[in-house]
Parts: structure tokens; C-alpha cells; sequence
């Protein structure tokens, strides 16, 4: 089974980084940690692509299984967007992330699966459940998660 994860393009910085950056005739992006980390917490069995769009487009026509898509606030509106256009596409859609965490009503309809809360423990038990054609619309994360168990 294939994945694709997606970080969201965005317009606003979050570092703060960018106003300095732009006097100094530089460049800078720092990619947020939250696809890299599912993609960390996916069981080798499994095949993950990343796309970050601030970086790449996104490939509409991929022969991924399942579209992960996460982000912030500020990005929600293009996380529904996505996964709108993929769910169109016939693929399924999973959304995760702080947002989706914060406001999952948000993204109720976009999705086919809510992730909400920390993935460390979700992910795996989520893909498992996808794998064997048996998901719930929404896992929630409700204990502590341990940064020992991220990757």
C-alpha cells in the first residue's frame, strides 16, 4: 500500500525568520516536522511518499492508496481544498495535525478519517484498521504520549 503525505503551501511565516530574510536578500524554510514524523511512525510494509508544497506541487494523479494530508490553522482552508480534490479523485483522505485536533467539526466533511491528538500511538493502529478495510471515522489520542516513542 502506498501513502501520500502533504504539508499544505502557505503564505505566513512562522518563525519570523522571513521579514530578516528578505532584507538580507535570502531565502530561508524551515518544513514542518509533522509529515516526516508520520512517516517515521509508518510500519515498513508500507510505502510513503512526502510533499511538502511549499517545495514540490502536488502530484494530482499519484497511484497513492491513501492521501494524509496535515497542517495548522493558517493552513486549513488549503488542507480542505486537498482533500476535496483528492476525495473527487476517488482516493481516501486522512487529516491530521493541530488544526484538525483543535477544530475536527472544520474537517468533518472533507474527510474520510479524522486523526486527533498526537499520532504516535493513532497512526499505527489506524493504518492497521485501514488495512484490513475496518476504520472508524476518527481516532482520538486521549492518554500522553511519550517522546520516546516518536521518531
Amino acid at each position: 500500500m502506498k501513502i501520500l503525505l502533504i504539508n499544505p503551501r502557505t503564505t505566513h511565516a512562522f518563525t519570523g525568520w522571513e521579514d530578516a530574510c528578505r532584507m538580507m536578500g535570502k531565502r530561508f524554510y524551515s518544513s514542518p516536522l509533522a509529515i516526516a514524523t508520520v512517516a517515521g511512525l509508518t510500519p515498513p510494509e508500507y510505502t510513503v511518499e512526502l510533499c511538502d508544497e511549499q517545495v514540490e506541487q502536488i502530484r494530482w494523479d499519484t497511484d497513492a492508496d491513501l492521501i494524509g494530508v496535515t497542517g495548522v490553522h493558517v493552513q486549513r482552508r488549503r488542507m480542505v481544498e486537498i482533500a476535496q480534490q483528492f476525495r473527487a479523485r476517488g482516493k481516501r483522505v486522512v487529516i491530521g495535525g493541530s488544526s484538525a485536533s483543535a477544530m475536527p467539526d472544520w474537517y468533518r466533511s472533507a474527510a474520510d478519517v479524522l486523526i486527533l491528538g498526537e499520532a504516535e500511538s493513532l497512526w499505527p493502529r489506524f493504518l492497521r484498521d485501514f488495512t484490513a478495510g475496518r476504520w472508524q471515522q476518527e481516532y482520538r489520542e486521549t492518554g500522553q504520549v511519550d517522546l520516546k516513542d516518536s521518531p
